[in-house]
């Protein structure tokens, strides 16, 4: 595909052969007057103008839009031990250059949300890293249980969209109980029957009025249970002592889900499971 030129581009190019025909129409006719000299010189001018623009007054720029980053998780021993701490690091790389992204927006508080789950759901962080070097983000951890985790990485460029970014890691070692510990909760299904591709309400109730977390008084966090989906909805207050979130679930089958809000300065955290029939 060529790509198509940009307005400012054949502006730039107009006012080049503009000069230029002036200056050589003024050397054939052997008479190179001052108002030869003058437009040729105005001509110059407005080319360098534009062409020095040029890289702030691109489609591309005033539209927004970055590729991509690609992202690599790595953690620091390379096999965590069950209860020692730590390092989960993301590195990110723009797709287009494989240079170091370093331009990432803030949003919701956080340059980026990192949520890690054991593959069975049992264990469950949401944290986030901080810029460690360049294209870098890491934070620490410690897991109680042995097995496969999974990592998603909510990131935001800057003049782009928000993107998620995937990994899996291992941690060895033996049980250890667990000091952050889930609490189930029994949620209202609106409607009773869940349907794939169709928005179903989800109401919680809290033990005392929400606080806004993360600029949000909910978060909603659902993976499906292969790991393969993760959605992240805000909720709003419904009444004193619940929250409300709106969600679409994409294809049927058993989806984890963990609501976190802050309350009484505590941050919160509930879990349940639900089944999209079809």
């Amino acid at each position: 595909m060529v790509p198509e030129s940009a307005p400012w581009a054949m502006v730039m190019d107009g006012a080049f052969l503009a000069a230029g025909l002036l200056l050589v129409g003024g050397v054939l006719a052997r008479s190179v007057s001052r108002r030869l000299v003058s437009g040729a010189s105005a001509a110059a001018g407005v080319a360098v103008t534009v062409m020095l623009l040029m890289p702030y007054l691109s489609p591309t720029q005033l539209a927004g839009g970055r590729p991509y980053a690609q992202g690599r998780f790595s953690t620091l021993p390379a096999r965590p031990v069950t209860g020692a701490e730590f390092t989960l690091a993301l590195r990110l790389a723009d797709s287009a250059t494989g240079r170091p992204v370093d331009d990432l927006a803030i949003h919701h508080e956080a340059a980026a949300h990192v949520v890690v789950t054991s593959e069975d759901g049992a264990v469950f962080r949401h944290v986030h890293p901080l810029r460690t070097a360049l294209g870098v983000l890491a934070v620490r951890l410690s897991l109680p249980r042995r097995g496969r985790y999974l990592a998603y990485a909510e990131i935001e460029r800057q003049e782009s969209g928000g993107q998620l970014l995937t990994g899996a890691f291992e941690v060895s070692g033996r049980a250890r109980p667990d000091a952050y510990v889930q609490q189930p909760v029994t949620p209202r299904l609106t409607p009773a029957v869940l349907v794939a591709g169709s928005p179903l309400t989800i109401e919680v109730g809290t033990q005392a009025p929400a606080q806004p977390w993360l600029g949000m008084p909910g978060h909603l966090i659902v993976r499906s249970r292969d790991g393969a989906h993760l959605a992240h909805a805000h909720g709003t207050a419904a009444g004193t002592s619940a929250l409300r979130f709106s969600l679409t679930s994409p294809e049927p089958g058993r989806y984890l889900v963990w609501v976190q809000y802050a309350a009484r300065g505590r941050l919160m955290t509930r879990s349940f499971t639900m089944e999209v029939d079809r």
